[in-house]
């Protein structure tokens, strides 16, 4: 379940519901425990489905490292923009899964006036 969690976490999806209820700092156990999607109900090929991304996304993370300075110390982040081409693909598969492939759209444009990506700010170590 932890892939699972894992894949989930680091999507747009999770990203809108977490800005929408979170508190827009911490991301906590209750933030996962109350989303309204049971990972454990999705069907078996949608979990297959997303574990085969969950090797990729951390290939694609561990190629999107990125440092700024914070209080006087390096700290490391993931630039998740540069992981898309999988998010995407786990969000689709998410949307799918709760028969909201609709909501595509809105998702995206959400992302898009909540999140800004400097790609020029910090480079990928």
């Amino acid at each position: 379940m932890s892939k699972l969690t894992m894949a989930l976490g680091n999507s747009k999806l999770f990203y809108c519901y977490w800005s929408a209820v979170g508190d827009d700092f911490h991301v906590t156990q209750a933030n996962f425990a109350d989303l309204p999607l049971d990972l454990a109900a999705l069907p078996a090929e949608t979990r297959q489905a997303l574990l085969r991304t969950v090797p990729r996304l951390e290939r694609a993370m561990s190629k999107a490292v990125q440092f700024k300075r914070n209080a006087g110390k390096n700290v490391g982040n993931y630039n998740l923009a540069l992981c898309r081409d999988v998010t995407d693909v786990t969000d689709r598969l998410f949307l799918d899964a709760v028969n909201a492939t609709d909501l595509w759209d809105e998702l995206e444009l959400y992302y898009a006036q909540c999140v800004r990506t400097d790609f020029s700010a910090a480079s990928a170590q």
